[in-house]
């Protein structure tokens, strides 16, 4: 319950140590981390609604907190930097697109843009102190309410099938966001622009899309979640005329 999970290989390019692989992971808050009576040790406390950086040959390091429940997570090109690009679901609204930066805390369980679901002895262990507010927390770079439910978020690949939405913005490389919506079961396009969010796109799916990965072309191969009559299956999406983007 809120256990998150989602695993990134940083790009050759970008390894920290020359030749060896770096890895980033998401952990959940697992439901425990706004209820003070858990059980759960504090020392493992500390390492849930955590982004983790796992090197080779090291103990796993805590990039970021305050992540309630991570379930997409991709390195990207943003303004011709690398980023780190988490979604992550809120309580009830305050589903958050996060460019993750090293050290910073988004705030969960202190504040939320989200509220609790409803009563129960669940909820009010999980209430933010302070709702539709993040007032000392590293702010989203988008957030949405009422919930989309996000998973798996990709960036557009350049030169590939979506290449019209891939181009350098004053001299450096950055490309659309896909993230996917299982709740409403779309995905969302998320126009990064000079460092910032600058509108996002619904279209249409019909699908709660679990995951998703690109081929060499950049056509979009999606795991479909275990709900809904296109249960487990994996779809091939590709542009059409006739997207709905309503």
């Amino acid at each position: 319950h809120q256990s998150g999970g989602r695993i990134a290989l940083v790009p050759a390019g970008q390894w920290r140590t020359a030749g060896r692989p770096e890895v980033y992971l998401t952990v959940g808050d697992f439901a425990v981390l706004a209820n003070l009576a858990s059980s759960v040790p504090v020392g493992a406390r500390r390492l849930l609604s955590t982004v983790l950086r796992i090197a080779p040959g090291g103990r796993p390091t805590v990039v970021a907190r305050g992540i309630r429940n991570a379930q997409g997570l991709t390195t990207a090109r943003l303004d011709g930097r690398g980023a780190l690009v988490a979604t992550t679901h809120g309580p009830r609204g305050g589903d958050e697109l996060i460019d993750v930066r090293p050290g910073d805390d988004y705030g969960w369980p202190r504040e939320s843009y989200g509220t609790v679901y409803a009563y129960s002895p669940t909820a009010v262990q999980s209430k933010p102190k302070v709702e539709g507010r993040l007032p000392t927390a590293t702010k989203p770079a988008f957030a949405w309410l009422p919930s989309i439910g996000p998973s798996a978020v990709v960036q557009v690949a350049a030169g590939g099938v979506l290449s019209s939405w891939w181009g350098p913005v004053r001299g450096r490389p950055t490309g659309d966001l896909l993230v996917s919506g299982m709740a409403d079961q779309r995905l969302y396009r998320v126009r990064w622009d000079d460092g910032a969010v600058r509108y996002v796109e619904s279209i249409a799916v019909g699908a709660r899309i679990r995951s998703m990965t690109q081929t060499a072309a950049g056509v979009l191969v999606a795991g479909v979640d275990t709900a809904g009559p296109d249960a487990g299956s994996i779809m091939v999406l590709t542009p059409t005329a006739a997207w709905d983007s309503a």
